[in-house]
């Protein structure tokens, strides 16, 4: 596995939880690599694999509560916000099918302590908010991620992140195929962005990839070209705070993945599911694992909860959108 930025190697996120708290919540089929980046064992080329994608799972902040805004620390350190039944039923259906790995497109935590004037209690705060996103993640395979903006917004998260969850990007090698992990906010230090250094570390990543795998699949949470536009009563839209709102980056972005033959580009950001070719780059947006669905668009537009199923077999790729089944204790 290839980490990006110098980053040190990540932390197993079983963290503070105790490695038997999270046996006994997985249960007696949970295995040791529980984390988002454990070690990848070689897998032959010619072995088909299955993955799933999942992003934007994190709680919603209760409505009586929004009046502060998610960023007011006076409500902050109650109990954790819950993680939704849709996602417990997400991980559920993924840990029954075993694929071989996860991808995560970010937006784990609810996050955004960055108006606090105590940076220790915002600290404290971004760290019980993972603690709880592990516990309601008992995952029977690996876990690799991507930060959202609810993550690793400013640099203290960024920070955070990395001792928490792992690297901010980072590459990785399956079967026939390269992962590309990458941060759509710069290591907190600018938004909607995939920096200068990041990119120029993504084009060699890509360009050590051509001739030797077949298939190469970014993840970021930010999409390069999102759906849902903003209006006066609609806080929802993500079209210009996406990567879009530096059209340029983004174009260059692009034309990497077209260059290189980047299969696809999964992401999240907004709550929705949406399935988009360019250039013969395959774009979803896969933001439907729990948190609040976006509806404007209605189902039709991508409005449910979902995740996605991927298989890959020789030159074939899969995909397959996936809802959950109700939630049953």
């Amino acid at each position: 596995m290839t980490r990006g930025g110098g980053l040190q190697a990540a932390r197993s996120w079983i963290g503070g939880l105790g490695l038997a708290a999270v046996l006994a919540a997985c249960g007696a089929s949970a295995r040791k690599f529980i984390g988002p980046l454990p070690p990848v064992a070689p897998v032959s080329a010619a072995q088909p694999f299955t993955f799933a994608v999942i992003g934007d799972n994190r709680p919603a902040m209760p409505k009586w509560k929004k009046r502060g805004g998610m960023e007011h620390p006076r409500w902050r350190d109650e109990a954790l916000l819950p993680h939704s039944t849709a996602y417990r039923q997400i991980i559920r259906e993924i840990n029954e099918a075993r694929p071989s790995f996860v991808l995560h497109t970010g937006d784990m935590i609810l996050g955004y302590v960055h108006k606090f004037e105590d940076t220790s209690r915002a600290a404290w705060v971004l760290r019980k908010e993972f603690e709880g996103f592990k516990a309601a993640t008992p995952l029977v395979v690996p876990l690799y991620p991507a930060p959202g903006n609810h993550d690793a917004l400013d640099t203290l998260a960024a920070r955070i992140y990395t001792q928490e969850i792992g690297p901010l990007h980072y590459a990785f090698t399956w079967g026939n195929s390269r992962f590309i992990a990458l941060d759509s906010n710069a290591g907190g230090k600018a938004r909607h962005r995939v920096d200068p250094d990041q990119r120029a570390w993504l084009a060699g990543a890509l360009a050590a990839s051509s001739g030797t795998a077949r298939h190469v699949f970014v993840y970021l949470h930010e999409p390069l070209f999102p759906v849902l536009a903003p209006t006066p009563t609609n806080y929802h839209g993500h079209i210009g705070s996406s990567l879009d709102a530096h059209p340029a980056e983004r174009d260059e972005l692009h034309t990497l993945f077209v260059r290189y033959g980047g299969r696809a580009v999964f992401a999240g950001h907004e709550h929705l599911y949406n399935r988009q070719e360019k250039d013969g780059v395959t774009y979803f947006i896969v933001g439907g694992a729990g948190g609040e669905v976006y509806k404007e668009l209605g189902e039709a537009g991508g409005g449910f909860d979902h995740y996605l199923m991927v298989t890959v077999e020789g030159d074939t790729v899969t995909y397959q959108v996936k809802r959950p089944a109700p939630w049953t204790p």
